[in-house]
Parts: structure tokens; C-alpha cells; sequence
């Protein structure tokens, strides 16, 4: 008897599972970076199923192929885990994670719903910005649902590609730009000035002394002295960076070739700003650890997404290898002057007091 009641469970959830069916694609196989594409996904189902929750984890771990191949070449003699991509989901569609425990369920869910004779379909279409360039998967996520009485569980069914094309063509990048060099042997060089620069600094510790005991004695003759400090105001910071930004218009260097040195440049000068600004350690930190210490400073996240696009872009052509198109060089620029010109501090004067 114990084993014919299990053997109606086993089919009776099988059926419930033959009548739903959970599927989800990107509006396009490739997107450039930075720019937002729709991720939709379909709930096939019957009109007797609710339901009930949907897991948001699927949506919160999207796979990066790229920095997953390159963990694996790094930790050749073990298989490290799968590496996160670098994205942000901009737009949830009709759903809202009011609790923010990582699961959509009751009022938190809704749907396009689309009848079709006897079957439902159920739609929801999310925003995402992805940042990492290169293949990125996203599971179709698992969730629970209703049939009669009964609760059953429905398991992750499919994966989502879609690949992340940066402003210029992978394919140029080079395969040896993530291997470690070989150690190069030790070259002996022969003297030169260097090498007597204890003498130079002992002659000018003599000289020192003697110019100390000469300025201590005109002091001492004379009666009365008058030191004048000249106080150095420092522009504020996006009167430095634009400064630096039309200087680097001026000099033309990715026409001449010299497309790395304008990249540094470039970037030196927004981090420059940042550090100025927002009082944060930009020139030393990653573009990820500027993004989270900006969030601190109430920064607006279109700004961010500039910001982003500048830095990330900029880094895969310094450290990458990569060369861009030419228009990149002249976009960037003028989005780094707008972005500069808009957050900039804004300085109020106090009004004068007027005597009655």
C-alpha cells in the first residue's frame, strides 16, 4: 500500500511539472558595453497552478566566461568556482523585492499574463547594464508553485547567453597579456653620476650648514623683521581637471599614435577630480572601490554609469592591449568634461548684510 501512494505522488508530480514550463532569452545575442538590454522571462503554465515564489538568486549570480577563463589559467591545479559578472539590474519590470530576502513571492510578483485556450503565459521583462566584456550566462531561475493543495518545487531548467562586446574587437587582444613573464637576469651597470651622489649630498650638507650660520647671523643684526606668509589657494577640483582635460585636447596625442599615454592621462585626470571632490582615495583604488566609496557621497547612478564607461574602458586599453576605434578617444573625452562640468562643487556666496 506504502509503495503504490508513493507511486501516485511520483506521477501526480510529474504531471504538475509537464504543465509548467519556465523559459527566459535577451531581446539580442550581442550588446555593447555599458548599454542596457531586456531580459524577459516566460511562465508556461496551466490555469489550476498558482504561483507561488520565484528565487532572485538565478538573477543575482550571472556567470562571467571571460574572468572565469582567466581564474582558471591563474588556478591551474584546482577548479575554482565560477566567477560573478560585473552587472547591474536597472529595472525589475513588474516585480518589487519589498523584503529583500532574495525571493519574489505573494504581492511582490506580477505579470503580462497572456491567455491561450487553457494555458497561461506570464511575463516579466527585466533592464541589465552589463560591465564585463565577453560571454555572460544567466540561469532561468527555480521557483514554487501550487497545484490543489499541494506545494512542489520547480528546478532551475536553462541558461541564457549573451555576449558583452567592448568598443572594439576582442579578437585583438592578446592571449599572452594574462601570462606572467619569465624573470629576466640581472645586468650590471657601470658607474656613473649616480653613484657619487653621497659625496654631492655630503658637500651640500657643508654648504647648508654654512648658509644656516650666515642667515642666524643677519637675523640676529637686524632689529626688526617683518615676515610676510603668502597664502596659496588651491582652484577647486573641476577648474583642475578641465584644466588638464583641454590640455590633453590640445596635445593630440591618440592622433599621433601615443594612444596609451592619452588613456593615462585621461583617466589620471577623472581620478585627480574624484580624490579632489569627494575626498577618496581615486588615484590608488580600483573602479569598482571608487564606485562603492562614491555611493557614500549620495553620487547619482547616471553619473555612475559615465563613470564607469570612462574608467573600465580606458583600464582594458592601458592594460589590455586593446586598441579602440578613433571615435572612442573623442567620445571619452568630451563625456569626461561633461561629467566633470556636472558634478562639480557649486560654490554659494553669502549674501551681504545690509545696514538699516
Amino acid at each position: 500500500m506504502r509503495v503504490l501512494l508513493i507511486i501516485l505522488c511520483v506521477l501526480e508530480s510529474l504531471l504538475c511539472l509537464s504543465q509548467i514550463n519556465v523559459s527566459a532569452a535577451f531581446e539580442a545575442d550581442t550588446v555593447l558595453i555599458g548599454d542596457a538590454v531586456k531580459y524577459t522571462l516566460t511562465i508556461k503554465t496551466g490555469r489550476n497552478i498558482y504561483i507561488q515564489s520565484v528565487n532572485e538568486t538565478a538573477i543575482d549570480s550571472i556567470i562571467s566566461g571571460v574572468q572565469t577563463q582567466r581564474k582558471n589559467q591563474r588556478d591551474s591545479l584546482e577548479v575554482p568556482d565560477l566567477v560573478v559578472s560585473d552587472y547591474v539590474v536597472n529595472d525589475y519590470g513588474r516585480w518589487n523585492n519589498e523584503d529583500n530576502d532574495g525571493v519574489f513571492r505573494g504581492t511582490e510578483l506580477s505579470f503580462d499574463t497572456t491567455v491561450v485556450g487553457n494555458e497561461l503565459l506570464l511575463e516579466n521583462t527585466f533592464d541589465i547594464t552589463f560591465w564585463d566584456p565577453g560571454p555572460q550566462s544567466l540561469r532561468h531561475p527555480s521557483l514554487s508553485f501550487q497545484y490543489g493543495d499541494s506545494l512542489y518545487q520547480y528546478p532551475y531548467s536553462g541558461v541564457s547567453e549573451v555576449f558583452i562586446a567592448p568598443p572594439f574587437d576582442l579578437a585583438e587582444l592578446e592571449n599572452d597579456s594574462i601570462d606572467i613573464a619569465d624573470i629576466k637576469p640581472i645586468l650590471k651597470e657601470e658607474k656613473n653620476i649616480t653613484d657619487y651622489y653621497p659625496v654631492f649630498i655630503f658637500i651640500a650638507a657643508i654648504l647648508g650648514l654654512a648658509l644656516i650660520w650666515f642667515l642666524i647671523t643677519k637675523l640676529k643684526n637686524n632689529e626688526t623683521r617683518t615676515t610676510v606668509k603668502e597664502v596659496v589657494v588651491k582652484p577647486p577640483a573641476h577648474v583642475i581637471a578641465l584644466d588638464r582635460l583641454h590640455d590633453l585636447k590640445e596635445e593630440e596625442l591618440w592622433q599621433k599614435g601615443q594612444i596609451k599615454e592619452y588613456q593615462s592621462k585621461l583617466t589620471f585626470a577623472i581620478r585627480e577630480y574624484l580624490e579632489n571632490r569627494y575626498d577618496i582615495q581615486a588615484l590608488e583604488s580600483t573602479t569598482d572601490e571608487i564606485s562603492k566609496e562614491l555611493k557614500q557621497h549620495n553620487f547619482q547612478s547616471e553619473d555612475e554609469v559615465v563613470l564607469k564607461e570612462i574608467l573600465q574602458v580606458a583600464d582594458l586599453v592601458k592594460f589590455a592591449k586593446a586598441t579602440p576605434e578613433l571615435s572612442v578617444h573623442e567620445r571619452f573625452l568630451n563625456k569626461a568634461m561633461d561629467f566633470v562640468d556636472k558634478t562639480k562643487e557649486v560654490f554659494v556666496e553669502p549674501e551681504e548684510q545690509t545696514e538699516e
